[in-house]
């Protein structure tokens, strides 16, 4: 991105033994909570957007130090706290409130949505969980179903029930409340990001999502990964689909005064065949920097650049469009993430340095790009690869793995045999303990 974007100062949450390399390779200052705390914590919206006053004194020394540079903020979350500080200061800043971000991410609102444009939509409805049994629920919807709450990231919100037992797990995660209940489309789901412009959507080429991998330290349902490589063995007509429906969803968005990036989650119903919407992200997501590493790597303009310039105005909603058919141009490129399994903490007694390894983990060359890999069989390992010594909360992010090779089996959604064995030398080579909490 910074090829396209000329980045300055970022606000991070984890830092680890690539961020003092991105620092020396592009100039970019960083600010990152877990080089002030000494420890790493699960992602959340909430704790990026109070990054700017847990580093205000610091921004606001870089700031009059350069009071030569015209400043524009940019944030890829929602929050208030970057807005109201750059508004101290003068400085434009693009970010989505937080209650235009809870209105847009509702699934509530995207049934709806679904329902005005006449989309394809999974047989479910709301159901209230009080009162609510597994046999009832197994008669219409079948034995296996989904259910969601209304607000979510991260596969938080989605739990998919097959007995009793899962249906009882599922409904004291949501506390009784109100949930979507659907039959279980089957093991595809697909991701796309894209941009809402008043002059239509520019919608990028989609990926298949990895979710629900227990090996990783996920759970259920939640996001793993994402994998570009295997969606060339889909078929032009269900791609063609994911264009169109997300074409019209983020035109209705922008009707509604959304701008810039959002995500969709898709899945493929096995009965039917019909690509159905299921998840809305009003922000950036997992998958939209591995979009624009694997454009940079076919020399295409990346999502996350094109959105970013036209969120600072320096493009057009007519030129982001002009833009929309190279989005679309298949590219290669596969990632998962390992995280910190279970409760409670570990320590890294290891470290994987960043860069290029073969597939039993022997480094080769430092690297910080998916383009920098040179044979199919090589992968990248970075991500904020933690530091030996440094604490892991349960659930946070470990390390991101990246291939140019698929990942995934599409059909089935199981991991191709040489990903398995990646996964298994992860854990040897950080060394993980557990330890007494932070």
């Amino acid at each position: 991105m910074t090829e396209h974007v000329p980045l300055e100062i970022v606000l991070a949450m984890d830092e680890g033994l690539d961020t003092a390399a991105i620092a020396q390779r592009t100039g970019i200052r960083f600010c990152a909570l877990e080089g002030t705390s000494g420890w790493r914590e699960t992602f959340s919206d909430q704790a990026l957007d109070e990054l700017a006053p847990a580093f205000r004194a610091q921004l606001l020394a870089w700031l009059e130090a350069e009071p030569q540079h015209e400043w524009i903020a940019l944030s890829p979350v929602p929050g208030e706290c970057l807005a109201r500080f750059c508004g101290e200061r003068g400085i434009p800043c693009s970010v989505l409130p937080w209650e235009r971000h809870v209105w847009f991410g509702s699934k509530a609102n995207l049934h709806a949505a679904v329902a005005e444009l006449d989309l394809p939509r999974l047989a479910g409805r709301w159901v209230e969980l009080n009162g609510a049994r597994y046999s009832e629920l197994a008669r219409e919807f079948g034995a296996r179903f989904v259910m969601q709450g209304e607000h979510g990231a991260d596969g938080n919100s989605t739990a998919v029930v097959h007995n009793a037992e899962t249906f009882a797990i599922a409904a004291g995660k949501f506390a009784g409340g109100a949930v979507w209940v659907a039959p279980y489309a089957g093991a595809l789901s697909l991701n796309v990001n894209a941009i809402a412009t008043p002059a239509g959507t520019a919608v990028a080429y989609p990926s298949v999502q990895i979710t629900g991998k227990r090996e990783l330290g996920s759970s259920q349902a939640g996001h793993c990964g994402n994998d570009f490589s295997a969606t060339a063995a889909l078929t032009g007509e269900l791609l063609e689909s994911v264009r169109l429906q997300t074409s019209r969803l983020g035109s209705w968005m922008a009707a509604r005064g959304y701008r810039g990036l959002f995500g969709l989650d898709f899945v493929v119903d096995e009965r039917s065949g019909r690509l159905c919407v299921v998840d809305i992200n009003p922000r950036w997501q997992g998958s939209t920097s591995l979009q624009s590493q694997a454009a940079c790597r076919k020399a295409l303009a990346p999502v996350s650049a094109i959105e970013a310039a036209y969120m600072a105005g320096v493009l057009e909603a007519a030129e982001v469009m002009a833009l929309s058919d190279s989005l679309y141009e298949p590219v290669e490129g596969a990632q998962f993430f390992l995280k910190a399994k279970g409760a409670g903490w570990w320590r890294v007694c290891r470290g994987l340095e960043p860069g290029i390894y073969t597939r039993d983990l022997t480094f080769i060359r430092p690297a910080l790009e998916l383009k920098e890999t040179t044979s199919p069989d090589e992968i990248l390992i970075n991500g904020h690869n933690p530091r030996p010594g440094g604490r892991i909360c349960g659930g946070a992010r470990l390390l991101r793995v990246c291939s140019t090779e698929r990942m995934v089996d599409p059909v089935t959604g199981k991991f191709e045999d040489w990903v398995c064995d990646v996964i298994r030398r992860l854990g040897d080579a950080l060394g993980l303990e557990q330890c007494p909490e932070a």
